[in-house]
């Protein structure tokens, strides 16, 4: 044979094998090789715009265009509760590209709903970080005579059956932050549901209904500060910066803490390499000043787990919040 004709066939033979050990490499090893983002990344709401949630993100996303060197889009995808939304994101292609926000809701949602979801919250989403919690406030209408946690119980007990609260939506963390409170305190609040937070602060404010669970945001403090509303307690752990002043229900019924998640999720499938990233890269931004500064204003702890954090985060609220609807008897809607 040809020298030359050799030489070209060992050519031939390296490009193949080259070839046969690139495509037996792991997605995972792709993912380290390939930039990511070399595209623009979305970040998708299962709700409508607004609120403080809202607010925090945008924020945040000015900073990972910093880190990222790419544009961050974010949408909104509304529709039976967080259902269309989520099950956007979990039948989105793995690449890190499209990603979503998680609220208590997507665990609320997991146990009503079930086998009936078009997903599965365990196993076709996974948890990237938890971004930051945010206690509710337990609010009242100033004609309403009882101004402590202890009262509203004792009212309670004393009236059964004619204390009504709203919260927004139904199944929401806030909603359930009632339903755990009727269980720990030993009295039956009636839960009033609206379609959304402005009709049911509409009729918090002129007094039809007493009693309302709901953010600590600004526009809250505002209508405490003008006595519009009269703030009785918050749901965290701990007292809430933005109100230091008003004690926490745990301090009258121990161990009582409830608060409103927003966390980011992604399709399951997205490379390890990739999820851990996303996380460490939403860490650092919430770690800037800037951010953690709107964080804390707007009432929220930051935070900014690992994604094994908040996967674990998700299933032990999907436990917990399951033996609550249950013994409060809520259905899905």
């Amino acid at each position: 044979m040809h020298p030359a004709a050799r030489l070209s066939k060992r050519k031939v033979l390296a490009f193949t094998a080259a070839s046969a050990a690139l495509c037996s490499l792991p997605l995972a090893a792709f993912a380290q090789a390939i930039p990511w983002p070399n595209k623009p990344v979305r970040i998708f709401f299962p709700t409508g715009p607004g609120g403080a949630n809202d607010a925090i993100l945008r924020v945040i996303s000015v900073k990972l265009q910093e880190i990222w060197k790419q544009s961050v889009i974010i949408d909104f995808k509304a529709g039976a509760g967080i259902i269309i939304g989520t099950d956007f994101v979990a039948k989105s292609p793995p690449d890190g590209y499209t990603l979503g926000i998680a609220f208590g809701a997507l665990m609320s949602t997991h146990i009503l709903q079930g086998n009936k979801l078009p997903y599965d919250t365990l196993k076709d989403v996974t948890g990237v970080t938890e971004i930051g919690n945010t206690p509710f406030g337990l609010y009242a209408h100033p004609s309403f005579a009882p101004n402590t946690v202890a009262e509203v119980i004792a009212w309670a007990k004393a009236n059964p059956g004619k204390l009504d609260f709203t919260a927004t939506p139904t199944t929401g963390a806030s909603h359930l932050a009632g339903e755990l409170f009727n269980t720990m305190a030993g009295i039956k609040m009636t839960h009033i549901a609206y379609r959304g937070t402005g009709p049911s602060q509409i009729d918090v404010l002129s007094g039809r209904v007493p009693l309302w669970f709901s953010s600590i945001g600004e526009e809250l403090k505002g209508l405490v500060a003008n006595k519009q509303l009269k703030a009785i307690a918050t749901t965290g752990a701990t007292r809430s910066t933005n109100f230091p002043n008003t004690p926490t229900i745990a301090e009258t019924l121990p161990g009582f803490n409830v608060v409103g998640i927003l966390g980011l999720i992604a399709p399951s499938g997205i490379p390890r390499e990739v999820r851990a990233k996303i996380s460490a890269d939403i860490q650092a931004a919430i770690n800037s000043p800037e951010v953690r500064d709107r964080m804390v204003q707007l009432g929220m702890t930051p935070l900014g787990s690992t994604p094994e954090q908040f996967n674990a985060r998700i299933a032990s609220e999907i436990e917990r919040w399951s033996k609550v609807i249950k013994e409060a008897g809520i259905t899905a809607d």
